[in-house]
């Protein structure tokens, strides 16, 4: 039996109250929150997700380089890579209780 997922404004209500975000355009937030492998979705969040680590790259590139201005990028780095990490990502969606909102197959949950 298929979990239900929330869409349109009670999805984007329930991501408001989790992360204190609004979105503009509620079907770009239901592409970014369907997995590649979700059934019968006419689309998913593989394009999204490539731009999102860009982004998330140089956000936490800027974050990295601003709290630590005098260190060399050895040291920098490893502290990138491991905030980036998806398992890292995961941990931190886990964390913020946003997996029941992803549409995802249920081998992947």
């Amino acid at each position: 039996m298929a979990l239900k997922r929330p869409t349109g404004e009670t999805l984007a209500g329930l991501v408001k109250a989790k992360t204190g975000h609004v979105f503009k355009d509620i079907r770009l937030l239901e592409t970014a929150l369907t997995h590649s492998s979700a059934v019968k979705a006419a689309t998913n969040n593989q394009r999204l997700e490539f731009l999102g680590d860009r982004v998330l790259g140089l956000v936490v590139a800027d974050m990295l380089f601003e709290k630590f201005p005098d260190a060399p990028e050895g040291e920098i780095a490893p502290r990138f890579n491991a905030l980036v990490d998806a398992r890292t990502c995961s941990e931190i969606g886990i964390e913020m209780q946003l997996e029941d909102l992803v549409r995802a197959d249920s081998a992947l949950k």
